[in-house]
Order: structure tokens, then C-alpha cells, then sequence
């Protein structure tokens, strides 16, 4: 396909020879002897083919500003079909932040910011000197830029496994690298959440047992979605379950629910706070291990908030270790990730557990605003005016990378959270309302007793109990409020009532409701 320009112009070519195989141009020996070689439209259209071919490779369309030394369109086709721009060395930097410095054995990138876009860099972390910080590349020393995993999420300390070779490329549209080829050279995020079980039940917000709201708490603990409570001194927390549109591409892995909390009338004082917080019982777990998380969250505001850790070794049990790796982060209007790692102290010396109610356990809190009182467990969050805060897809696991979200079978994470909260005439999300109507004995006018069997075994044998009314079956009739009594539980099953008042002995009764509340 190419021409041969010493036979397509025999006597206007220098003869072949090592340098140019196939002759080489000349110029004439008068003016007018025709001995030169002529601007012909053959080899003019033999080198515009090759390079309209390096950038059809390439896939890419010509700017319509000719090349120059500095930006090439030619010379950037050319460098995608070379492959990766090899580096020598990577050291780190400050405590702050990872630096990788990178020097290229190929083209220079003083055009790092305008045509290089695509370009590969290849690079060995040597050390792992104790930085916490974000990681950045330094290329031929042009300053800092930001190396984020290919979902845009800044890579931090444990994102990169020492002594294995990491690639990534220069996104030129968001002046930043984006580590590629994550199966050969990285543990990715997402993979966590497949190896390791979320420690956070019904952390995509889909069960609420409780209803839907609004949740208006303005003093003390209330739970909301199972398995989430608000915690407010001096102000209001109003929390509503919120539906995601099916066409919303913000938050991955197809959520159909998040949780709005509302946060109004905090008044500015050292003791005021407003947090959102989830309980993992068992205050063992995760103790002495490094943990990392992950949530995504909305703000209506610009606005910080804080994530910190907290111990709590149950009823009679030493004093809750406070501020465990309490980070504060600042929350856009829009959706984002949020990630972060941290380690689970082991117990302090002279540590005893509570054994009366055995609820002790790990808490995740996000705090929205606090007073002074707090500023060591929030990292002077301090104040803040009243703004809304979304929260969907949180997911907690052992190690240093922050999971992707593992959206759990919806009948799994309903039976997970009916250890702790049971209503019989709640039906999870896409099933059909099968409300469960216990049918009893009367044994005589204060109880009642049978058999029904729970979605899960209770966290305790003794929960709160909230009874709905008693119907009478046939033969008799007539309704019966159960405004007292005390529920037989044991371990899965329901077995009845005592110390109610108003039945009819030999009688069967339906039970309408019941409410089974075995919460940390």
C-alpha cells in the first residue's frame, strides 16, 4: 500500500542506501533540469494516509489546529498505540497526602494539562510510610495531581497494595489520573462487600417496620428505619423515608429507598447535638481491627458533618469509649460517596461487660451539629443551622478498603432486623401484605396462650410489647383491648399472654397487632 519512491520517481531520488532503503529526496542540480524530487500528489497522499491512519487507531477526531511540538494530535495517536508510558520510581510524601513521583522514559508531559489525555503512567509504591492523606502524582515535577479509582473516588491509605505495579491514565476532561486495570493491580472496593459480610443491617434504608414517617424526635433517642435511631438534645430531627427515581444514575446499585432527616431549631449551646446513629450488637466485634466504611449522603446545604465510632459495654458495664476515629467531612448538595477507614481500639484495662440486658454494642454516628460539649467526638463540628441530610447505601466491613455496597436479599435483611424490632402487620417492599393474626387460647380472663413462630430468634426473651385488639372467634364474638399484659417469647416463638384482663376463658381470640420491640 505504501509507494516505493525510488521506483515511483527513479530519476529524481538519491540512489537507496542503509539510511533510506528506498531512496531519499533531493533537490535539483539547476534550476529547471527537473533532477528533483517533485511535490507529487503520490507520496503527499503516502504520508497523509499514515497519519489519517495513526489517528483512526487511535480513535480520534482531528481539532482542525495544526500540530505543533508541544500539542500533537499525531503524537498523542501515536503514544496510545505504544501503550503505557513506563516510570522509574515512586516515593512518598508528606504526612498529609501520598505523592507519587513518577519520571517517564518516553515523551515529557509539559502538555500534561492539554493533550495528553488517555496517556498511561506505570508505577511501583514502595513504602507504606504511616501518610493517611489522599493519594497524588507528581509528573516530571509539575505539581500534584489527584488519583482517584475509575468510580472518581479518591484513593486513600490500604487503596494500593505495596510493591505491586498500579496503572492509571490522565483524564484530561477532570485534570486528574484514573487507576486502571483494577483486576491485575488493585483489591477493589466493591469486592469487599463480597468478602466480607456488611456489618450494618438494613444500611440501604429499605425496612421500616415502624412506618414511614415523619419521625419527630426533639428530645432523646427514637428509632426510625429499622435499625436507625435520631438522638437530639435542644432541637429537632423530623425523618421521613424518601423514594429514588428509577432513572437516577447518582447513587449505583439501584436503591430504591434512602432516609431524609430533617434537622431544625438546634439552639446554639455547649450541650446541644443532633445525630443519626446505627447499633451493632456485640461489642467484640470488630475490636482491635481495622474497619472501613462507606455511605453515601445529600446535603440541602453545604454543610459538615461527622462519622465517629463508639463503644458501649452494656447496662452495669464500664464507662462507652467515645470518639473512635471521628472525622469530619463536608457534604455537598449533591449525591456523594464518602469513605473512610479507622481502627477499633481493643478494650481498655479493667474493661467488664454488662450482663443484666447483654446489650452492648459497636455504634456508627453521624452527627449533624453539636455544641461545644462535643468537640473532641465530633472534631469541633460545632453548631450548625438547620439544613436536610439523605443517607442511603452505608456498609461497613473488616480491613483497609472502603466497600461497595452489597444490596442484600430484601428477605435476608427483613429476618436480620427482626431480632431486634418485629411487627406482625408489616410486609417488606415487592411482597404481597400477608399480616400475620396470631390465633390464641384464653385459658382464662388474663391469658392467653399458642404458638406462632417468628420471622428470626428475638435479641432478648423479655421485649416491649405493644398489643393490638383481641378479636373473638366463633362461636363467641365481641373485642377485647389488651391494654396491659406481659408477652411469652422464647427464642422464635411466640407463646402468648399474661396479665391482660377482660377475656372469656376456653375462648380463641385473634390478635390484629403486635409489636415485639427487642432493641439495644
Amino acid at each position: 500500500m505504501a509507494i516505493n519512491p525510488n521506483t515511483a520517481y527513479p530519476d529524481n531520488t538519491a540512489a537507496p542506501n542503509a539510511n533510506y532503503p528506498q531512496g531519499s529526496a533531493r533537490n535539483v542540480t539547476t534550476p529547471g533540469d527537473n533532477t528533483g524530487t517533485p511535490f507529487d500528489e503520490a507520496w503527499v497522499n503516502d504520508v497523509w494516509g499514515l497519519l489519517q491512519r495513526t489517528i483512526r487507531l487511535a480513535i480520534m477526531t482531528p481539532s482542525g489546529t495544526p500540530d505543533n511540538a508541544v500539542v500533537s494530535q499525531y503524537g498523542q495517536a501515536l503514544t496510545n498505540m505504544l501503550g503505557p508510558i513506563e516510570t522509574t520510581h515512586i516515593a512518598t510524601g508528606s504526612n498529609d497526602a501520598y505523592t507519587l513521583t513518577a519520571s517517564l522514559h518516553r515523551e515529557p508531559w509539559a502538555d500534561l494539562n492539554t493533550a495528553q489525555y488517555g496517556n498511561v503512567i506505570t508505577f511501583w509504591p514502595l513504602n507504606n510510610s504511616g501518610n493517611t492523606g489522599a493519594f497524588t502524582v507528581d509528573v516530571d515535577s509539575l505539581g500534584p495531581q489527584p488519583l482517584v479509582d475509575r468510580f472518581g473516588d479518591p484513593l486513600k491509605k490500604g487503596a494500593i497494595r505495596y510493591g505491586k505495579r498500579v496503572s492509571a491514565w490522565w483524564d484530561n476532561n477532570n485534570s486528574r489520573f484514573v487507576l486502571s486495570d483494577p483486576g491485575a493491580d488493585i483489591e477493589y472496593q466493591e469486592t469487599l462487600a463480597l468478602k466480607h459480610q456488611n456489618a450494618i443491617i438494613n444500611g440501604n434504608q429499605r425496612i421500616w417496620q415502624r412506618g414511614i414517617g415523619p419521625f419527630a424526635n426533639s428530645a432523646g433517642a427514637q428509632y426510625t428505619a429499622d435499625r436507625w435511631l435520631t438522638d437530639v438534645n435542644n432541637g429537632t430531627i423530623s425523618t421521613t423515608r424518601q423514594t429514588f427515581a428509577d432513572d437516577q444514575s447518582d447513587v449505583p446499585g439501584g436503591p430504591q429507598f434512602y432516609a431524609s432527616h430533617d434537622m431544625t431549631a438546634l439552639i446554639n449551646s455547649a450541650t446541644s447535638y443532633a445525630r443519626i446513629s446505627t447499633r451493632i450488637e456485640n461489642v467484640r466485634r470488630f475490636k482491635g481491627q481495622r474497619v472501613a466504611y462507606s455511605l453515601w449522603l445529600k446535603s440541602s446545604a453545604l454543610r459538615d458533618i461527622t462519622i465517629e465510632f463508639r463503644q458501649h459495654f452494656g447496662t452495669g458495664g464500664s464507662a462507652a469509649v467515645t470518639a473512635i476515629g471521628a472525622d469530619k467531612q463536608i457534604v455537598n448538595v449533591a449525591w456523594q460517596r464518602i469513605t473512610g477507614t479507622l481502627i477499633i481500639p481493643d478494650f481498655p484495662a479493667s474493661t467488664t461487660l454488662g450482663t443484666t440486658e447483654k446489650d452492648d454494642y459497636l455504634e456508627m454516628i453521624i452527627w449533624l451539629g453539636a455544641g461545644s460539649n462535643y468537640d473532641v467526638r465530633t472534631d469541633t463540628l460545632g453548631h450548625q443551622n438547620a439544613f436536610t441530610l439523605d443517607l442511603a447505601q452505608v456498609a461497613l466491613v473488616p480491613g483497609e478498603y472502603a466497600p461497595r455496597f452489597d444490596a442484600t436479599a430484601e428477605e435476608d435483611t427483613y429476618r436480620k432486623c427482626c431480632r431486634y424490632y418485629y411487627n406482625s402487620q408489616y410486609a417488606p417492599p415487592g411482597r404481597i401484605n400477608l399480616a400475620a393474626r396470631p390465633v390464641l387460647l384464653a385459658a382464662s380472663a388474663n391469658d392467653l396462650y399458642g404458638n406462632f413462630t417468628l420471622p428470626q430468634h428475638l435479641r432478648r426473651d423479655n421485649p416491649t410489647v405493644t398489643f393490638g385488639d383481641a378479636d373473638a372467634l366463633a362461636p363467641a364474638s365481641g373485642t377485647v383491648v389488651l391494654s396491659s399484659g406481659t408477652a411469652i417469647v422464647r427464642r422464635n416463638s411466640f407463646h402468648g399472654i399474661t396479665g391482660t384482663a377482660g377475656l372469656t376463658a376456653n375462648t380463641h381470640y385473634e390478635l390484629t397487632s403486635i409489636q415485639l420491640d427487642a432493641e439495644l
